[in-house]
């Protein structure tokens, strides 16, 4: 159950939608915009999540997208497999490609076991719960990485630390 990184924009942009005052409709380019993705992968995306029953687009002077169900009644497993396919919580998180019960990988038994628990996760946690969490913000949005510089300058600026002889 390895996740794309459409499932990643997919989870953030919903998280966005579900921040917003229930009904609320924006436009692809300013979730794209809020959020820092791509506006066509964007709209590529929203494309499969209105598919999948999660947003519902508008057309006419509001166009735009709008969650189809209140937050608290769509689940992370729902976007997910919008996105993924249902297959998604039945591929091996490790090896997807070139794990499966006919030809188990290392790790296919220690999967087994998680999986029905990962997938049960996803089922109880609503998009509402998404939009409160802060582990999960920070987990979708991390903090950007430093840079080569940032590490060089905090190391050179760094107080000289003293050694004891004794």
């Amino acid at each position: 159950m390895k996740l794309s990184r459409e499932s990643k924009y997919g989870l953030t942009c919903v998280r966005y939608l579900a921040a917003q005052p229930e009904g609320a409709v924006r436009h692809v380019g300013e979730i794209a915009h809020v959020t820092g993705i791509s506006y066509p992968f964007l709209a590529k995306i929203c494309h499969r999540l209105v598919g999948g029953g999660i947003l519902r687009s508008y057309r006419g002077r509001s166009r735009g997208y709008g969650l189809a169900r209140p937050a608290a009644t769509i689940s992370l497993r729902e976007v997910v497999e919008a996105i993924e396919g249902p297959e998604v919580l039945e591929r091996c998180v490790f090896w997807s490609d070139a794990c499966s019960d006919s030809r188990p990988c290392v790790m296919h038994e220690l999967w087994r076991q998680v999986r029905p628990r990962m997938a049960a996760l996803m089922e109880d946690t609503s998009v509402a719960d998404l939009a409160r969490s802060r582990e999960v913000t920070s987990v979708l949005n991390p903090v950007p990485p430093v840079s080569t510089q940032d590490v060089t300058d905090r190391v050179e600026n760094a107080p000289e630390a003293k050694v004891s002889t004794t």
